[in-house]
């Protein structure tokens, strides 16, 4: 274990990557069951609680270690964020404010009509339908972005992140949609 905590502490070992830190290739495509399996075994390798013995200097490179193993799993675990990260990885950052600079005029109409249909929505199977249709879009824009992303084509990943972004928001507010409607029917 001496030579873990080493190894974490040595800068030249030890970069920034998420994809190396967690042991998948830099994909958009990755295999989850590989990320999730790798991450549960670094936890266990670097937590600072399994290592008793380490001084308090060790204990500190492996709280960090862990944190990165933790912020890179949470990342590359979701296939948007995995987008943007592998987009930044490629010199292309992403602010909000270049998110709401690049969106497209398609994206913002498809927005407003599916908040305005929600909005008028007071039955929560119909917002569970429009939950689906919501998801299966979204889903669409992951096979399209493993496309894009194998042929580099950055600013059709941009498109496709930016949307994609929209609609998971949505179905955030598709869920407080249906807390409202659950708290007006419990009320009458």
């Amino acid at each position: 274990m001496k030579k873990d905590v080493a190894a974490a502490a040595n800068p030249s070992t030890y970069k920034m990557d998420y994809f190396k830190i967690l042991g998948v290739e830099k994909k958009f495509d990755l295999d989850e069951a590989i990320l999730e399996k790798n991450y549960l075994l670094l936890q266990n390798r670097f937590h600072p609680d399994r290592q008793v013995s380490a001084s308090k200097n060790e204990r500190i490179i492996l709280l960090q270690k862990a944190k990165d193993i933790n912020a890179g799993y949470e990342t590359l675990k979701s296939p948007l964020e995995r987008a943007e990260y592998l987009m930044q990885l490629n010199g292309i950052k992403i602010s909000d404010r270049e998110l709401s600079k690049n969106v497209d005029s398609k994206v913002l109409y498809e927005s407003m009509e599916m908040r305005e249909n929600l909005e008028i929505t007071k039955d929560i199977e119909e917002v569970k339908k429009i939950e689906s249709e919501v998801k299966n879009k979204i889903e669409k824009i992951y096979l399209e972005l493993v496309n894009v992303f194998r042929n580099d084509d950055f600013k059709e990943a941009m498109r496709l992140l930016i949307r994609g972004k929209y609609l998971d928001k949505f179905l955030e507010e598709c869920r407080l949609h249906k807390l409202k409607i659950q708290k007006e029917n419990n009320a009458a």
